[in-house]
């Protein structure tokens, strides 16, 4: 339950080297696979079925797979393998009702640091693995998120205000520390109601900002912005504080007119 999974590189033309982000050998003990994100960026020129999100190399047994995200967009790159069919479809197996084939969008797919593999795109899963936890320790929500990292997606559906639950995709107000997401399409800016603590922040669309409101803004993490997205901290009384334990980077542009009413670098590193 709960992986996430990236196979990139590539191989030159005539190569038929095979690779998978998830191989299942054999039928023998019951499997269960589901909340997984599983990439398989990899290429080979002019090659076909060589690089699989996912492969079976035998059926039948006690099978559950669901709620997975399947991505082989490389040349040569297939979903699945099942049965002996090779699919361009989420529904790998007969079982895959919840699946999808879609591009996790990962902060960086070429990183070498665990946070590099949270996941933009909006990948709901399934409750009921007993695993309540994400990889860093934040708790999931009452709707979980595929993949090792659970990350609390701001849709602003009712208001502007951080501690209404119906404005999250999860319906869950994140906990202290959690990542948090924008959406890529939100109706409303995100507003802080109190002073919040989260560890990064990710925005791709430069519509509708993070708004401390005059509170403080504790950040232990990353800003992942793209597209112009920004951090609106010109209220007066508003603070931002960067207090990660490793490593932090202030990068020009992610604030509103580059400015800041209140500024504390409180970082172990």
């Amino acid at each position: 339950y709960f992986n996430t999974v990236q196979v990139g590189g590539s191989l030159g033309a005539g190569a038929t080297n095979l690779s998978y982000a998830l191989y299942s050998a054999v039928a023998t003990n019951p499997r269960n696979i589901r909340n997984n994100i599983l990439s398989n960026t990899r290429s080979t020129s002019g090659g076909s079925n060589l690089h699989y999100a996912i492969y079976f190399a035998a059926t039948g047994g006690t099978l559950t797979c669901d709620y997975n995200d399947y991505y082989a967009p490389g040349t040569g790159g297939t979903l699945g393998y099942y049965g002996g069919n090779k699919t361009i479809n989420p529904v790998v197996t007969t079982q895959d009702a919840y699946s999808q084939a879609v591009n996790p969008v990962f902060v960086n797919a070429s990183g070498t640091a665990a946070g590099d593999y949270k996941a933009g795109a909006n990948l709901t899963g399934v409750t009921g693995t007993g695993i309540t936890t994400d990889y860093g320790g934040t708790t999931r929500g009452t709707t979980v998120g595929m993949g090792a990292w659970e990350l609390f997606r701001w849709k602003g559906t009712t208001s502007n205000a951080w501690g209404t639950a119906t404005n999250w995709t999860n319906g869950t107000v994140p906990a202290a520390d959690a990542s948090i997401i924008f959406d890529a399409s939100p109706s409303n800016n995100l507003q802080l109601d109190q002073n919040r603590s989260v560890t990064d922040i990710v925005n791709s669309q430069s519509t509708y900002n993070m708004v401390t409101n005059g509170y403080t803004l504790t950040i232990k993490g990353n800003l992942v912005f793209r597209n112009g997205a920004r951090i609106d901290a010109t209220a007066a009384s508003s603070r931002i504080t960067y207090a990660g334990t490793a490593a932090q980077t202030i990068e020009p542009g992610q604030y509103l007119n580059n400015k800041v009413y209140n500024l504390t670098i409180d970082n172990a590193a």
